[in-house]
């Protein structure tokens, strides 16, 4: 008898999850995740790789919407939930690893191929779709896949095709007002880092850590803008490939602004503007940062320029774990300024998570990452 005890252990993890997710979201995902998982046992039993390894990402793909009850890029958010739990059940191998969370990441992009295991989530994700109703119309970018499916399963799927390839979600001009008027708006409520506080449980829901509520005290500043982006449109996963950390942090957000070219770096010649993110640098007091080490350490948003300086709508002002808005002095420990793009798209799709090369050619994706 074949025994698969690392996707007995996937499954505890997932029950568990799904136990505390609210009653209306359970049924639905007990039936897709289980489903998805079946079909990519089936798969791998068709096609020669091991049932066991790829009915687990099948279990767990979706596990940041079912968490958070966000879609945006929940393929990559997903992958970045699961990193540290799959790597705690001290069950796998690096490589299985590598292998799981490949599959997590790339089963929304269903316009290219990668991995075997990572085409086998991908299938799977689209026929159980279908065999749940199979009188739902599915996109015409899909079909060549359920086509393929079908042939390969011997199997009469005749899909109704609506549509084209869905864009990624377009944000209008006026973006950094938008964001400058909710930055304002949430931070004069004087928001407190605990988790009675209503605004503050929803700035954090995001980040799918059990005790984040604790773990994020005294330094939720990275946060509080992540949640003002999300608001207006601007989405990014919970981490961005290639980054040192989640964008929880500071640093993260350094880093993926540089690279980005959406950073600038603080100099007389520049003048931030109401809608610019500030980035500052060692104006926490050594005392009150967890790491004396990183420099880049508070941010907020600008929402007011005068010739002095300007007003920041900023979470945790000087790590106290209160919101606020407060005057900062020009060029007085501050690294640089993100001013948002509304042309900029999210482009994680381009990356590989195995390998970390990133694809050259142009591609739209066909359903949100």
């Amino acid at each position: 008898m074949v025994t698969m005890q690392k996707l007995d252990i996937a499954k505890s993890y997932v029950d568990k999850v799904l136990s505390e997710a609210p009653e209306s979201v359970r049924k639905d995902a007990y039936i897709h995740l289980y489903g998805v998982s079946l079909l990519c046992a089936l798969l791998a039993h068709k096609r020669g790789v091991d049932p066991e390894i790829a009915s687990i990402p099948g279990v767990l793909h979706d596990m940041y919407t079912v968490k958070s009850g966000i879609s945006i890029h929940h393929a990559h958010s997903s992958a970045e939930m699961v990193r540290p739990v799959i790597r705690d059940f001290g069950v796998f191998s690096s490589h299985e690893q590598s292998t799981i969370l490949s599959a997590i990441f790339h089963h929304s992009d269903k316009g290219h191929s990668h991995g075997t295991y990572d085409e086998i989530l991908k299938d799977a994700d689209v026929l159980q779709a279908y065999l749940q109703d199979a009188s739902s119309k599915i996109l015409r970018s899909r079909k060549c896949r359920l086509d393929r499916i079908s042939k390969e399963l011997g199997l009469n799927i005749q899909p109704t095709v609506y549509g084209q390839a869905i864009q990624q979600h377009q944000i209008s001009d006026d973006l950094t007002n938008r964001l400058a008027e909710i930055a304002e708006e949430l931070a004069v409520r004087k928001i407190v880092g605990h988790p009675e506080d209503n605004d503050y449980i929803e700035i954090i829901r995001y980040w799918p850590d059990d005790d984040i509520a604790k773990v994020l005290k005294n330094g939720w500043c990275a946060t509080f803008v992540y949640h003002c982006c999300m608001q207006i449109g601007f989405s990014l996963p919970i981490r961005v490939p290639n980054s040192p950390c989640r964008l929880a942090g500071v640093n993260a957000w350094y880093q993926w602004s540089k690279a980005a070219n959406l950073f600038t770096k603080d100099s007389a010649t520049f003048l931030p503007a109401r809608g610019d993110i500030v980035i500052y640098r060692n104006i926490v007091p050594p005392e009150k940062k967890d790491d004396v080490n990183t420099p880049t350490d508070h941010m907020g948003i600008v929402v007011f320029v005068d010739q002095n300086g300007f007003q920041a709508a900023e979470g945790n002002i000087g790590n106290e774990n209160m919101s606020g808005v407060i005057h900062r002095k020009h060029h007085v420990n501050i690294e640089g300024f993100i001013r948002i793009d509304g042309k900029y798209e999210y482009d994680g799709w381009k990356y590989d998570y195995k390998s970390g090369e990133i694809r050259t050619e142009p591609f739209t994706p066909t359903v949100p990452v």
